[in-house]
């Protein structure tokens, strides 16, 4: 039995000795909801934003058994009354919240034990050839898609939609291309897919896990997005070559989003590498690496190249997101010392006032 605990914070401009606190739910029946009673307790060690003042607040705690291999995804709310006489007044009336849904996450090794892709795409187009990858990230599981792009005519380039197929989710998460340089974050519960081309979907199934998708682009002159078509997903190359090419994208699912997101950047890297043009000065550099790497290994076996998950770059500080336009000297001593000030190290500052333009703007002004 796994049991769920649950903790509400009530708040009301009246105390009430007499409140009565219940979780809704569908756990037993998907159509048939019921309640557990939370009993009130004292406050617990949680960090809590205060909206208003003078408020009076009760703290109520109650747990939610399941079999966890047993039961799909369970909705819930939070319904409360003053008293056994009083009508049960509900939270998603009260602050225009959705219904919550708990989702039980099966065991990740049923994702090693599924190794087909069509377990979590479906109706996939024969022209997709689809190949089993392997993963760099532990209790994940990787694919690769590749599909032809038809090559260019003249100066037009060539387009090509393949059917990619459709996934059982409860929410995605995608990052749309707005426009060519810039990327933007949509997200959703409904069937509906975002409006614009993307780069990257992930689909919240309602098993618990996580399926990711990463179109690839700048091998050989062909990008590639996905499209929406309702609750259908295609893949979408453009090629810029006369001969016809290839689109490619990556299918990773894990039991969290970051592990997804990770085991296809990883992947992705080892593709786009492969392919990478590297300059004479780079080739210099590289080969010196290699040769200290190999003098190192006579002395210790442990050395060499390695794949660094947590390692990052330090803090860069852009000066746009915080100072604007209208740029000086003293604004920007002045932040860079109110960040040292609170303990906020940068390695990079990025002076940024705007877009340049190359004209004046009036007759008068200078360009800038």
């Amino acid at each position: 039995m796994d049991k769920v605990p649950f903790t509400v914070l009530l708040e009301t401009e009246v105390e009430h000795p007499t409140l009565e606190v219940q979780i809704w739910h569908n756990l037993h029946n998907s159509h048939s909801w019921e309640a557990l009673d939370l009993k009130q307790s004292s406050q617990p060690n949680f960090t809590v934003v205060q909206s208003q003042p003078n408020l009076f607040r009760t703290w109520h705690k109650g747990s939610l058994q399941s079999k966890k291999h047993s039961v799909g995804p369970i909705s819930f709310t939070v319904r409360f009354r003053t008293g056994p006489k009083d009508g049960w007044k509900w939270a998603h009336d009260q602050t225009d919240v959705d219904d919550g849904r708990l989702i039980f996450q099966p065991s990740l090794k049923t994702i090693a034990e599924h190794e087909a892709l069509p377990t979590y795409i479906d109706e996939t187009s024969s022209d997709i050839t689809v190949r089993n990858v392997p993963s760099e990230v532990p209790n994940t599981r990787l694919w690769s898609l590749t599909a032809p792009a038809r090559g260019a005519t003249g100066e037009k380039s060539g387009y090509t939609t393949h059917r990619f197929g459709r996934s059982n989710w409860f929410r995605w998460f995608a990052l749309v291309r707005l426009w060519s340089p810039w990327l933007a974050p949509r997200q959703g519960k409904t069937a509906e897919l975002a409006e614009k081309d993307a780069i990257l979907y992930s689909f919240l199934r309602n098993d618990g896990l996580h399926v990711v998708l990463l179109a690839i682009s700048g091998i050989d002159d062909v990008t590639t997005v996905f499209q929406a078509d309702g609750i259908n997903l295609n893949i979408h190359a453009r090629n810029d070559r006369g001969e016809e090419g290839t689109a490619r994208v990556v299918v990773a699912v894990a039991g969290t989003f970051s592990e997804g997101v990770a085991a296809c950047m990883y992947y992705a890297r080892r593709v786009v590498s492969g392919y990478a043009v590297v300059s004479k000065d780079d080739q210099q550099a590289i080969d010196q690496i290699k040769a200290l790497a190999a003098e190192s290994q006579v002395q210790n076996d442990k050395v060499g190249p390695t794949w660094m998950q947590s390692w990052n770059d330090s803090l860069t500080y852009c000066t746009w997101n915080g100072l604007g336009q209208n740029l000086t000297e003293e604004k920007i001593s002045s932040a860079l010392s109110s960040l040292e000030e609170n303990g906020i190290k940068i390695s990079n500052l990025i002076i940024d006032d705007n877009w340049q333009v190359c004209y004046p703007t009036t007759p008068n002004s200078n360009l800038h």
